[in-house]
C-alpha cells in the first residue's frame, strides 16, 4: 500500500504544473525559522499549511503539494502512513497566501538539517492552540532515535526529528516526552528562498 501511495504521489508530482513549480515552497513573509523555541506564525507565514476540519473544528493538519492535492498524515483517516486528499475543486496557488510546498528529489535526505514544524498541537500546558505555531528542530539519524527510544525503533522507511530532551515538537505523542501533539503536523526544510516538505 505504501509503494502505490508513493508511486501515486510520484506520478503526482510529475504533473505539477509550470506556475506551481515556479511559486512552490516560497513564503510572502520573511521567515525566522532558526528559532529553537516554539511560537505563533506570522499570518500567510506557511501558505501551503492546511487545516482539515470537521464540524468547523480543527480535526488534523495538511500541506498543499498542488492546485488540488493536500498530503496528511493517513492516520487522520485510517492507519496507513500518508494520505492524499483531492480538494473538490482547484484553488489558485499563485497568490501570495495560497502556494503549494515543494517536493523533495528522490534521493534528498534532511538528516542533520533544521526544520520546521507547523500545526495547531497542543502547547506544554495541554492547551489546544488557535493559531498555526512553528518550531525549529532537527532531523536526526534513525540509530540516533532508536537510542531515545528506549525498545521502540524507527526503521529505514520513517523520520525522525526533535531534540533528545524533548520540549519542543509537535506531530507524535510518544515521542519525545511530548503529552500531545498535532495530529497531520508538517515538517518543511527551508533551502534557499523554498521550502520543501
Amino acid at each position: 500500500m505504501c509503494r502505490l501511495g508513493l508511486l501515486f504521489l510520484a506520478v503526482l508530482c510529475c504533473k505539477a504544473n509550470e506556475a506551481s513549480r515556479s511559486t512552490c515552497g516560497v513564503s510572502s513573509v520573511n521567515s525566522n525559522f532558526r528559532k529553537f523555541g516554539g511560537e505563533e506564525a506570522q499570518r500567510h507565514e506557511f501558505p501551503w499549511q492546511v487545516s482539515l476540519m470537521h464540524n468547523g473544528q480543527h480535526w488534523c493538519g495538511g500541506t498543499l503539494i498542488d492546485d488540488q492535492w493536500v498530503l496528511t498524515a493517513a492516520h487522520c483517516f485510517s492507519t496507513h502512513d500518508i494520505a492524499l486528499v483531492k480538494l473538490k475543486s482547484p484553488v489558485n496557488i499563485t497568490r501570495d497566501n495560497v502556494r503549494a510546498a515543494c517536493l523533495p528529489s528522490r534521493n534528498e535526505t534532511f538528516e542533520n538539517q533544521m526544520c520546521v514544524v507547523t500545526g495547531w498541537g497542543n502547547d506544554h500546558t495541554g492547551n489546544s492552540q488557535r493559531h498555526l505555531q512553528k518550531v525549529s528542530i532537527p532531523v536526526q539519524s534513525n540509530a540516533k532515535c532508536n537510542e531515545w527510544l528506549e525498545g521502540e525503533w524507527v526503521t529505514s522507511n520513517m523520520m525522525c526529528a526533535g531534540f533528545e530532551e524533548g520540549g519542543k515538537g509537535s506531530c507524535f505523542v510518544r515521542y519525545y516526552r511530548e503529552t500531545k501533539g498535532s495530529e497531520g503536523c508538517q515538517l518543511t526544510r527551508a533551502h534557499g528562498v523554498k521550502f520543501f516538505i
